[in-house]
């Protein structure tokens, strides 16, 4: 009896091996109840590029943001926060400049970094080299000669925007966040969205594709004319809880 106990053992783990290894081998029903991310190009960063804050973040100065990038370099990284227009006015941040003019461009909140700065990002703006080329159509500066052309110009809000601070990374800061899943790095394909009317709402309707709300099931493939999905999900039984 004892003799004949090894024998079960070794014939059940030959036979049960193999059928074992094909259970683990296939693709479960329900591989994932998260909501799926799409997947992103694992480039580095670049002008040009979005950062766009996950669900996830909570840091108090980037939460809800989009980052447009303008520099990227062995020295760090520096964006533009876009998403955040204030209520102050740039005549009225700007000393001795053009009131008539500058009424109408309101200031954003680029970032808490160098809060006393105002940079600017310009849609096909006159040949200058004090205006540095980011992507498409759009141009970085923080030059005041230029600022005053383009406003005694009357260049409209739809292709010239001022920010007030920046966002900032040393080196291999951003790359830290990244690889922890703060952000969401994407292309910008259309530069308008950098001068959209509703920027106040971009990062809504930007991680609604990046993160759609919602429970989502990934099903493996099966032939819709054999295989069914049970009529009901299993039940989990009530948790039974001892009276004292």
């Amino acid at each position: 009896m004892y003799l004949f106990r090894p024998f079960l053992v070794i014939v059940c783990f030959v036979f049960c091996l193999p059928l074992a290894a094909q259970a683990l081998a296939a693709e479960p029903v329900f591989a994932s109840v998260s909501p799926r991310i799409p997947d992103q190009a694992r480039s580095e960063p670049a002008p040009g590029m979005f950062l766009v804050a996950r669900r996830s973040l909570q840091d108090p100065n980037f939460r809800e943001s989009v980052i447009y990038i303008v520099q990227h370099d062995d020295e760090g990284t520096l964006g533009l926060v876009l998403n955040r227009p204030g209520k102050i006015m740039l005549s009225e941040a700007v000393p001795d400049v053009d009131t008539r003019n500058g009424r109408h461009h309101p200031l954003y909140l680029g970032g808490p970094v160098g809060i006393p700065q105002i940079t600017m990002l310009i849609a096909n703006p006159p040949e200058t080299p004090m205006a540095k080329h980011i992507a498409g159509n759009i141009y970085f500066s923080a030059d005041r000669a230029l600022l005053d052309h383009l406003l005694d110009e009357g260049k409209p809000d739809s292709e010239l925007r001022f920010y007030l601070g920046y966002a900032g990374w040393t080196p291999g800061q951003l790359a830290f966040e990244l690889m922890l899943e703060s952000w969401h790095m994407i292309r910008a394909e259309d530069t308008n969205t950098v001068f959209d009317d509703n920027t106040g709402t971009l990062w809504e309707r930007l991680i609604q594709s990046l993160e759609p709300t919602g429970i989502h099931v990934r099903y493996r493939r099966f032939d819709t004319h054999t295989d069914t999905l049970p009529a009901r999900a299993p039940q989990i039984p009530a948790r039974k809880t001892q009276k004292i």
